[in-house]
């Protein structure tokens, strides 16, 4: 019985452990798609952002009035801020997003080291626009240049997309591997419950199981016995009663009879004696008698002497 528990608790161990294994393989695969998913939408968005730029130059570029080319350039000074930090976070991470475990990728730091030159010529295109006034469009000077990196910005964008979305289907497609594995990870873990499980049924349970139903029939042979003791201890008590009932009949039937006899005894004795008495008295009365004889024979004797 201690080995079979022994093995109990041995089993109950390893699979505790791997329940806890799996739970946390679990979290981390929630913490880990939760901070993936992120990581996709912001390489997803910077698709949106690429295009934002571009329609922001372009708003810039053809404003008509300082209020059209304030407002564009606020929308252009937002994307661009917001873009360039997304990019700088997406390719070396930050404290609120972990990239270094998607990072790890050799075809995502290929596709990060082919968007590079597109998005530092997009970069300085928009700084350049940014830095630029509302009055150098009406200077052919500052409007060549003006266009030259509009033109940048817009011959740039195309290709930045297409890049942008290798490296947001990358993500996708690192992200689902990953949680595959996890998943088959979970898999195994929990084939190995099950034969844990199953172990745990054939090799501890079956024979805890064979012991209680054994200690049960043994139970049952010493109650059949107990109950076949006291059933004859029982027979041995009535028998014992019965034949003390016996004695305590035979008992007193002996003492009436000893009472009896007792009693003819008594009244013989009484008889006897009272026999025995009257022939004393008898016996007295014969020797008064005969002394009385004696006594009137020597007085006749007497007398005969005398009258000789």
């Amino acid at each position: 019985m201690k080995t079979l528990t022994s093995k109990y608790i041995l089993v109950l161990g390893i699979l505790t452990l791997v329940i806890l294994g799996s739970q946390i393989l679990m979290q981390q695969t929630i913490s880990g798609s939760e901070t993936d998913a992120r990581i996709i939408n912001i390489s997803g968005r910077q698709r949106m952002l690429s295009q934002k730029i571009t329609k922001a130059s372009l708003k810039l570029t053809n404003s008509k009035t300082e209020f059209e080319f304030t407002q564009a350039k606020d929308e252009l000074v937002a994307a661009r801020d917001l873009w360039s930090q997304s990019h700088i976070d997406l390719r070396y991470g930050s404290d609120e997003l972990n990239v270094e475990e998607m990072n790890q990728s050799s075809t995502l730091n290929q596709l990060f080291k082919d968007i590079e030159p597109l998005f530092k010529s997009m970069k300085v295109a928009c700084d350049y626009l940014v830095e630029s006034e509302f009055e150098d469009l009406r200077s052919e000077s500052e409007l060549s240049q003006i266009e030259f990196y509009l033109s940048e910005i817009t011959s740039q964008e195309a290709d930045f997309l297409k890049l942008m979305n290798k490296i947001t289907f990358q993500y996708d497609h690192l992200a689902s591997a990953k949680i595959d594995s996890l998943s088959n990870t979970e898999y195994y873990l929990m084939a190995i419950t099950f034969l844990l499980i199953i172990l745990e049924v054939f090799f501890i349970f079956r024979p805890m199981f064979k012991d209680s139903k054994n200690k049960d029939k043994a139970i049952e042979e010493l109650n059949e016995l107990v109950d076949s003791k006291k059933s004859f201890e029982s027979n041995q008590i009535a028998q014992a009663n019965k034949t003390i009932q016996d004695l305590r009949k035979y008992a007193r039937k002996l003492r009436t009879e000893m009472e009896t006899k007792q009693n003819e005894y008594a009244i013989k004795t009484t008889e006897q004696m009272t026999k025995y008495l009257k022939i004393s008295a008898d016996y007295k009365e014969v020797l008064n008698l005969n002394k009385l004889l004696k006594e009137e024979l020597e007085t006749f004797k007497a007398k005969s002497l005398v009258s000789k």
